[in-house]
Order: structure tokens, then C-alpha cells, then sequence
């Protein structure tokens, strides 16, 4: 229920929590920011263990430069320093999470900087982020087998 992002459902969730144990004590019950379910991209895949992504973006793929001005070393460093050998799936599926960890509150429409495949030139797309290439990012990457 509370990957739903709503402070209402998370209020269900605890009333409803509360009456299934009636004696739990719930005080220091852990609260996760809710961050949004979206990606500004429909596809990544990465080159064997390193830390560059490539994306898909209007039906190319192409290697990822920066996110919103931050250039994708820093984004990826801090997706290693917080979730570890998770940080590329996290990188997939919470972009908002990571975004949010290196500082910077993304609105829903992000500029991608990204190299064409033959390195000949670099491209800037603004895109905005919806569930849906969330979804499709997350289903690609459960259906190829892991590297």
C-alpha cells in the first residue's frame, strides 16, 4: 500500500496494521519518503559491471551523459554509495529515490543529455517522466537475464 505514494493510503495502512496487532507497538514504525514511480526513458541497459547506462529515448537507444545537469558519475556514485550493488536497478526502477539522494528534486519533465551510438553527436531531449515508462523499463529488465 505505500508504494502508492499517498499519505492517505499510508494512514489506511496504519489503521488497518494497528487492528490486526493491537498490542504492536507502532511509535518507531519506520517512515520511507514517498517518492514517485516514473522514469523520463523507456529502456536501459548497461555494458557488462560499469556504471554507464544506456537509454532508450523516442525509440533509440543511446548512452546517457547527465540527468537534469548532473552528469551520470555523480548520479551513479551515489547510487553506489547508497544501495550498493542494487544501484543499477535502483538506477532503473526509483530514479525519483536516487535524483532525490543527490540532491536534486526532479519535476516532471527532465532534460536528458545523451551521445548518439556513433559518439558523433550529443543530444538534448527534454522528457517527461510518467509511470507508464517506469513500467516498461522495469518489465525489460525482468525479462533480460542478468549479465
Amino acid at each position: 500500500m505505500v508504494n502508492c505514494g499517498d499519505a492517505e493510503v499510508e494512514r489506511i495502512g496504519r489503521w488497518l496494521l494497528e487492528r490486526s496487532v493491537p498490542d504492536a507497538d507502532l511509535s518507531g514504525l519506520n517512515r520511507r519518503p514517498h517518492f514517485a514511480m516514473v522514469a523520463p526513458f523507456t529502456g536501459v541497459c548497461w555494458e557488462s559491471d560499469a556504471d554507464q547506462p544506456t537509454v532508450q529515448v523516442r525509440g533509440k537507444w543511446m548512452r546517457l551523459i547527465s540527468i537534469a545537469g548532473i552528469p551520470i558519475e555523480q548520479i551513479m556514485n551515489t547510487a553506489r554509495e547508497k544501495f550498493g550493488n542494487r544501484a543499477q536497478m535502483r538506477f532503473s526502477e526509483d530514479l525519483v529515490e536516487l535524483l532525490a539522494a543527490t540532491g536534486h528534486k526532479p519535476n516532471w519533465t527532465l532534460t536528458l543529455m545523451v551521445d548518439r551510438s556513433d559518439g558523433a553527436e550529443t543530444i538534448r531531449y527534454e522528457e517527461v517522466m510518467t509511470e507508464q515508462n517506469r513500467e516498461t523499463v522495469r518489465e525489460s529488465r525482468l525479462r533480460t537475464p542478468a549479465r
